[in-house]
């Protein structure tokens, strides 16, 4: 079976109590660990790609594959030291992977995570005495946290005044807390490659209703990747301000090949493909304007892999009346 089948089925063993399969696949899963210093985590894709993205994100399948190798880890009665040592070593890596929002990197992989992270925290959790955290910068900046058995859940935040500065993170009493820094900028981001190829044709518009007017849209995509076929796919359609998706989209388009799910409201248009292959899929749909605004600006059509987020392709479309 493949890395992520190993995993799902050494916590489903773990769950069912053959603990014996349950260390069978575990010892396969330790052979094909990725370590590094004291973190301990797992990919499909161990060989990392050279990437010029200014940020660091791991593929969602990596997230929740580890979150449930670190499930099927715990998921037992009792833990030996050594059982416990390594559990923490798998946590350390999740914990670094979390957005400045507490998540991941999409849904699937959040809930599994936090899942695994909070059986984690209720099996070695012991309660602790007050700590106290200052924080202070070479700028005369502090600032105080402190955390108590009352306050322990309770998110707390500062703002650094100063950026870039040197601070300094000091740490008294007992107990463990998590500390986060958060840096947020934006760049415009470099030109990659598209997994995805993607392209949108306007049909003829009536320009000279001034209301009610309708648009329709004829969306051609695949997958044009290194794998044969992509994961569950989104195409995620914006609406031009004003616009909305017609009546009797959603059912139309669960007609069409691979759509499993549809999901509009006024402003989006979600729909869900099984997957997408080399072999060039069209989606045709119409909008309607229910509210007339001038200057429309273009809005954007999107593909991307559920699992694998970064990977997408975008183009934009505009009023043809415009």
């Amino acid at each position: 079976p493949s890395l992520y089948a190993q995993a799902l089925l050494a916590y489903t063993f773990s769950l069912a109590g053959e603990m014996d399969l349950r260390n069978i696949l575990l010892e396969k899963l330790d052979q094909q660990a990725i370590i590094s210093g004291e973190s301990i985590h797992w990919s499909p894709k161990p060989a990392l790609s050279v990437d010029a993205r200014p940020w660091s994100q791991p593929e969602a399948v990596d997230v929740e594959l580890t979150a449930y190798v670190l499930l099927a880890q715990i998921s037992k009665a009792s833990l030996t030291q050594k059982e416990i040592t390594k559990a923490t070593a798998i946590v350390a890596w999740l914990a670094k992977q979390r957005n400045a929002y507490g998540g991941f990197s999409s849904t699937q992989d959040t809930v599994v995570a936090l899942q695994a992270l909070a059986k984690y925290a209720t099996t070695v959790y012991v309660s602790s005495e007050e700590v106290s955290l200052a924080v202070t910068s070479t700028e005369d900046f502090q600032h105080d946290f402190n955390i108590q058995a009352a306050n322990r859940l309770v998110l707390q935040q500062e703002s650094l005044p100063n950026v870039p500065g040197v601070y300094t993170l000091e740490a008294s009493g007992q107990g463990c807390v998590y500390v986060q820094t958060v840096l947020k900028y934006h760049i415009p981001p470099p030109k990659f490659a598209d997994t995805f190829s993607l392209s949108v044709e306007m049909g003829k518009a009536r320009c000279e209703r001034a209301t009610s007017r309708s648009l329709t849209l004829t969306v051609h995509t695949s997958y044009v990747g290194s794998r044969s076929s992509s994961n569950m796919v989104i195409v995620e359609v914006k609406m031009l301000s004003g616009f909305s998706p017609m009546e009797g989209t959603n059912q139309l388009l669960l007609q069409q090949s691979l759509v499993k799910k549809v999901e509009s409201g006024t402003d989006v248009l979600n729909v869900y493909l099984e997957e997408l292959s080399k072999k060039t899929q069209t989606y045709t749909f119409t909008i309607s304007q229910s509210v007339l605004v001038t200057n429309l600006k273009p809005a954007t059509i999107t593909v991307y892999d559920y699992y694998l987020p970064d990977e997408r392709a975008t183009v934009q479309y505009s009023d043809p009346c415009e």
